[in-house]
């Protein structure tokens, strides 16, 4: 058995573009687990924001270069709300 610690850290999306998910927690390997998985519930509004991305870390026992560049993985926010016309963007 061993266990996967992660790490979510904000660059342009916030903890408000990717829900109640914890900023870090962990994921327990038992037996001949080959994967696990991290649900993000991403809250939809209706406000324009534009691709926007956050950082996910993992370690094995505090220690991320164990897996080298698999330690961290970006994830991208793409969003789905219409932008705003030129007319718009000026009032």
């Amino acid at each position: 058995m061993f266990i996967i610690a992660f790490v979510a850290t904000p660059e342009s999306a916030t903890s408000a573009d990717y829900g109640t998910f914890p900023s870090s927690g962990q994921v327990t390997f038992t037996g001949t687990e080959t994967s696990q998985t991290i649900t993000l519930p991403i809250p939809q509004d209706t406000t324009y924001e534009g691709t926007e991305q956050f950082l996910i870390s993992i370690s094995v026992d505090g220690v991320d270069n164990y897996l080298g560049d698999l330690s961290k993985a970006t994830v991208m926010i793409y969003d789905d709300d219409p932008a705003p016309s030129p007319n718009e963007a000026g009032r």
